[in-house]
């Protein structure tokens, strides 16, 4: 259907870079790989462009996180990807927004 794969990367898109943002304000080093369609973060102030670049991140504050997330109520289990889905409302998005949040904030500690 027309504007299938769009509306699925502007979801997915709003979620990156809701996340990216978060940390950002909250002092958490985080990069973002993949297509705005299926995406991974890494929490790591150095950029990551191959596999070893991944596991040379936090991967203790990437469980934290995971297990955060998961208490809000949200899947994204280590080590997968997030993959929006056409699914996936409006309000689905603004929860998951709450969640990066609230979860965020705790990793400071």
């Amino acid at each position: 259907e027309a504007g299938t794969y769009e509306k699925l990367r502007k979801t997915g898109g709003e979620v990156r870079q809701a996340l990216v943002d978060v940390c950002a304000e909250n002092g958490i080093p985080v990069q973002s790989s993949g297509d705005d369609a299926i995406f991974d973060v890494f929490f790591t102030d150095q950029p990551v462009h191959n596999y070893r670049d991944g596991l040379a991140a936090d991967a203790r504050m990437m469980a934290r996180f995971n297990a955060g997330l998961l208490e809000q109520g949200i899947l994204k289990s280590w080590p997968q990807k997030f993959y929006p889905s056409l699914a996936h409302t409006d309000e689905d998005v603004e929860r998951t927004l709450v969640a990066f949040r609230h979860v965020v904030k705790g990793l400071k500690r």
